[in-house]
């Protein structure tokens, strides 16, 4: 017995038809549009996981004394703290809030004198971009300055890290 054949698809998972020319013998062609067989594969569609997931609000998950380690004048503090905001702001999708304080403070720490902290910065900033993406358009002009300006650097690793926040903040 025959799978079923679906006859409507979403706008992305359509299965590409095949245009045959077959010659009908009296010196014309025609153009014939094969279907698809029943047994080919099902059209994959790629879903976005930001439509599926829920909402996370990191603003009450930040570490305590947030702030107080990211202005740090030892580096050592000032990355870790970056480190433990990485894995918070890596979701798919974050809950709408005030996030113009983290914001700054980010941008801040995309132009620290240690590129380590500079790296840890732009990857915390680009989750950001990406898990709020069109809230994140108020924070994008004081972030795409900051993250141009730096780079000019010449190491590589530090002009990757800056290249994915620019497309994150620009594309979001």
């Amino acid at each position: 017995q025959p799978r079923p054949t679906p006859t409507l698809y979403l706008r992305g998972c359509r299965p590409s038809t095949d245009i045959d020319t077959v010659d009908t013998g009296d010196n014309t062609t025609e153009d014939i549009i094969m279907a698809p067989a029943i047994d080919t594969q099902p059209a994959t569609c790629k879903i976005d996981e930001y439509e599926t997931a829920q909402p996370v609000n990191i603003l009450e998950r930040l570490p305590e004394n947030f702030t107080e380690f990211v202005q740090s004048s030892k580096w050592k503090e000032r990355k870790e703290v970056l480190d433990a905001l990485l894995p918070l702001v890596k979701v798919p999708r974050l809950e709408d809030g005030r996030y113009g304080e983290l914001a700054s403070i980010l941008v801040k720490r995309v132009a620290d004198v240690n590129i380590l902290v500079a790296i840890a910065a732009a990857n915390c900033l680009e989750g950001l971009a990406r898990g709020l993406r069109h809230h994140f358009t108020p924070y994008r002009g004081e972030a795409i300055p900051a993250l141009l300006e730096r780079c000019k650097e010449k190491k590589a690793n530090v002009v990757q890290a800056m290249k994915d926040a620019l497309l994150a903040c620009i594309y979001c």
